[in-house]
């Protein structure tokens, strides 16, 4: 990166501690409010595939501040996502981003409301795919295909069959459509002030509706939301992936021609060819230049705005 005036645009404190962070892992950097002009010269990808070349090009810098949230009795109270936070800022901060995270958090009260709720959802997912009805015939038959097993491995070998169906199975529309109005509460709840009415859920598992729905982490698409799942603490990128759906956005309830879809140059962090939720996957580094030009031009309509320009 190459300053505007011999020194980095934003003055970079230490990597953070993080109080309420298990696992006491070093958190994001914060970048100071007084900055100088600055530009860099980044790598892009700029033109399509099958070549998918690359060059550098002169971009200003740009600042924003994203709130975000850990849904309360996650795995994520764990695994703590500051890794994903400075992941995703070391993605941006190439492009002369700069971007700073601010927890939100609910009162006791309200947290274990949403945790109840959550854990309730999940049971009647469940139930949806697998019915109570069911299961002992389904004991029954990993028994008979395991008849030395301990009755313990054999719990074990029931709940892994299980795991497997509710993996691939389809979320019923109206616990589909509960889970989406659920979201918009706790984004009016959580992200009413100060964020921009935009929020970035760590969750355990996310659903979205985009404009059909995912059970992957995703970006919503009638309002600014993030859901990263707990299982994509072991995938690279991913929060950068679903930031640039989230920037490219011409407004709030519809998504960027070229941001919102998925690009075909293996090199860019549009790039996905998962076709399992569950399983993390390594999303590339770079952008594309048209990607990029299109978040620059929506984020300057100040009906949209996420960033700002380092004036």
């Amino acid at each position: 990166m190459n300053g505007g005036h011999g020194r980095k645009p934003f003055p970079e404190e230490p990597a953070r501690k993080n109080g309420d962070d298990p696992t006491d892992e070093p958190g994001p950097v914060i970048y100071g409010e007084e900055v100088e002009e600055a530009t860099c010269s980044p790598e892009f990808i700029v033109t399509p595939p099958p070549d998918c070349g690359t060059n550098t090009i002169a971009v200003p810098a740009f600042r924003g501040e994203f709130c975000w949230f850990v849904f309360p009795g996650s795995e994520w109270e764990t695994t703590a996502p500051a890794g994903k936070l400075i992941e995703a800022q070391t993605f941006f901060r190439k492009y002369c981003m700069y971007f700073n995270f601010s927890q939100r958090t609910l009162p006791a009260d309200r947290a274990n409301v949403y945790e109840q709720w959550y854990a309730d959802w999940r049971a009647r997912v469940r139930r949806s795919a697998i019915p109570d009805r069911h299961i002992p015939a389904l004991r029954r038959r990993v028994i008979a295909q395991n008849p030395g097993l301990s009755p313990a491995r054999i719990d074990e070998r029931v709940e892994e069959q299980i795991r497997d169906v509710l993996r691939a199975a389809s979320i019923p529309g109206r616990l589909h459509a509960e889970f989406f109005e659920t979201m918009k509460d706790l984004q009016d709840e959580v992200a009413g002030t100060g964020c921009r009415q935009t929020l970035i859920v760590f969750i355990d598992e996310y659903v979205c509706y985009n404009p059909k729905p995912t059970r992957a982490s995703a970006c919503q698409l009638t309002f600014n939301q993030i859901g990263i799942n707990a299982v994509d603490a072991a995938s690279r990128n991913v929060l950068a992936h679903e930031m640039v759906h989230l920037l490219g956005k011409p407004a709030t309830n519809r998504g960027g021609k070229v941001t919102w879809e998925h690009e075909k140059c293996a090199n860019s962090v549009l790039h996905v060819t998962r076709s399992n939720w569950w399983v993390p996957f390594q999303f590339a580094d770079l952008l594309s230049s048209a990607a990029y030009q299109e978040i620059i031009r929506n984020q300057d309509r100040a009906e949209v705005r996420l960033i700002e320009r380092v004036q």
